[in-house]
């Protein structure tokens, strides 16, 4: 039985269709006519061949990542790089240890018996209404 890949978050391709980026997928850096492209490889579960749902439709066959999407990617540390120019997504690990530490907020007491003023006050008949 194979065990399911978890799904590191949805990628947007545009026209509103958004692509599940799961762990394992691969993203290489190329340079194509003075700039940088990434190019995101959705691989399936045998880590070796492509995913053909999540595959861009075409000749190339590949999808490509934004820049400020990769960098943040980066950030975060949800790719792992593999080589110089090879970076594989990865689930990163919740430090336990800071999970606990962290303390619920207590909320404040509302004082329910002071008179609140109306939002919306008419003055005179036939004049707008106007916000306070």
């Amino acid at each position: 039985m194979k065990n399911r890949r978890k799904i590191l978050l949805l990628a947007s391709v545009g026209g509103g269709v958004k692509i599940p980026l799961l762990e394992g997928d691969e993203i290489e850096v190329c340079r194509m006519d003075h700039r940088t492209i990434y190019v995101w490889k959705p691989l399936g579960d045998d880590g070796k061949l492509l995913d053909l749902p999540r595959l861009k439709k075409g000749e190339t066959c590949e999808r490509h990542l934004h820049k400020r999407f990769f960098k943040l990617l980066l950030k975060n540390r949800q790719i792992v790089p593999i080589s110089s120019t090879t970076y594989r997504a990865s689930i990163k690990e919740e430090d336990s240890n800071r999970i606990q530490s962290i303390k619920p907020i207590k909320p404040e007491p509302v004082n329910t018996h002071e008179k609140l003023k109306p939002l919306l006050r008419l003055r005179d008949w036939g004049i707008p209404p106007h916000w306070h």
